[in-house]
């Protein structure tokens, strides 16, 4: 890592790739492509209408892919080069990380498009945008019924990872990477660092992920690596769905936040939540030893109970 690394939340920019470039018109179709049996889709078929934002690795846009509105996630590339076949195999991986995942708590992939220089892929568009904006720019203030709703969709949609066999490790959750449909139904998104844990060693890889949101494993290549470090992550989240500021707000640069983590062992501030079970809930997935922390079935089930004995809320 980077001793000097801010830790700035990316904001929405000025695109950097140019996606109005022509190319010659051709039949509407989706189909095969010679890396796989990915659905391709025609750069024609595609009308680029906004930016919705940037990160590390590509951008993102809102569009049109056959008089549907779509997300159009293109990663960063030279676009010089004629025959990228990096910048391809990147492309690929990302997309087949979740592509053949289902469930209506993540994003659905529709297909991508490997003509030159426009490679990307599409992803259903959800109209309500990142929960980030939803509750950091618009500065949302959640009753606590919608609050309990939200966060047992959020796990719902981690539970489906870890669920599955073998296991699925997004590694990059964070309120950017959740997003909102037009009735504010959760769903996650971004599955550029998702990891299958390797049955053999039941581990994942050390680099990568937003380091505000990074469980105390990450911090120590020591320590193994498991599907519960989106249990963290997502209870950063449950965090800001509460009311809460991002995790370590404040915090501007790695080794203040290494130290912290590390040597401190301080975990992020948990808000004033109406509901205790909340909060011990929360508590508990902020254990710095992962094996006393909950797996998300087990915080599914939590979560279930707290709603069931607060019917009145």
């Amino acid at each position: 890592m980077e001793v000097n690394r801010q830790l700035s939340y990316p904001e929405i920019a000025t695109p950097r790739l140019n996606f109005n470039r022509p190319i010659a018109k051709k039949t509407s179709t989706v189909r095969k492509n010679d890396a796989g049996d990915i659905p391709e889709i025609d750069w024609a078929d595609i009308e680029v209408k906004e930016s919705l934002g940037n990160g590390e690795f590509g951008q993102v846009f809102r569009g049109t892919w056959k008089n549907h509105e779509v997300a159009i996630k293109a990663l960063y590339r030279d676009p010089n080069k004629t025959a990228d076949q990096a910048a391809i195999q990147e492309l690929r991986k990302e997309i087949e990380s979740f592509r053949h995942l289902d469930h209506k708590r993540l994003v659905k992939f529709v297909g991508a498009c490997f003509q030159h220089p426009h490679l990307c892929f599409v992803t259903e568009y959800m109209s309500n945008g990142s929960l980030y904006n939803f509750l950091h720019v618009r500065k949302v203030r959640l009753p606590s019924r919608h609050s309990l709703n939200m966060v047992m969709q959020l796990c719902e949609g981690v539970d489906y990872l870890h669920s599955r066999n073998p296991i699925v490790v997004h590694r990059d959750l964070k309120s950017l990477n959740v997003v909102l449909d037009l009735s504010f139904n959760i769903k996650l998104c971004d599955f550029g660092l998702t990891e299958y844990l390797d049955p053999a060693n039941s581990r994942a890889r050390h680099n990568g992920g937003s380091p505000r949101y990074m469980a105390p494993e990450l911090f120590d290549k020591k320590l193994k690596i498991t599907e519960k470090i989106d249990v963290w992550a997502m209870a950063c989240i449950f965090c800001e769905i509460w009311g809460g500021t991002i995790p370590y707000d404040g915090v501007k640069d790695m080794p203040t936040l290494t130290h912290i983590m590390t040597t401190q062992k301080k975990s992020p501030n948990i808000p004033n939540i109406e509901l205790e079970s909340v909060k011990n809930l929360i508590r508990d997935c902020f254990s710095f030893d992962q094996d006393q922390r909950p797996s998300s079935r087990d915080v599914a089930k939590s979560l279930n109970k707290i709603k069931q004995a607060n019917r009145d809320l």
